[in-house]
């Protein structure tokens, strides 16, 4: 993603996989709408921007073992102390791989 986060703000991303049609005979079946939310982990600092016109590239990836899915859900948290000065996203991209 790319994102203006200046010094009191931050952003964090989760995401929660499951099945379309859940077979309640199977163990590893998840009930999407259950399902928990997992965080994404950013190596980087988020709260680099000094300036207003100062956006930053921010790779979330993730250190979780999902089981079988096919339809996946991202959930963007913004936060900051001061309510004038959100951070801001330009752009984002998703790619989910089956291993």
């Amino acid at each position: 993603m790319t994102a203006l986060s200046e010094v009191n703000s931050n952003i964090d991303v989760y995401v929660k996989t499951g099945v379309s049609n859940v077979d309640p005979t199977s163990l590893n079946s998840i009930d999407h709408e259950r399902a928990p939310w997992i965080p994404l982990i950013c190596e980087v600092e988020r709260n680099q921007s000094s300036t207003q016109d100062e956006f930053y590239e921010y790779e979330f990836t993730n250190e979780y073992d999902f089981s079988d899915f096919d339809v996946f859900e991202l959930k963007i948290v913004m936060r900051g102390s001061n309510p004038s000065r959100p951070p801001i996203l330009n752009d984002y991209r998703c790619i989910a791989l089956a291993s």
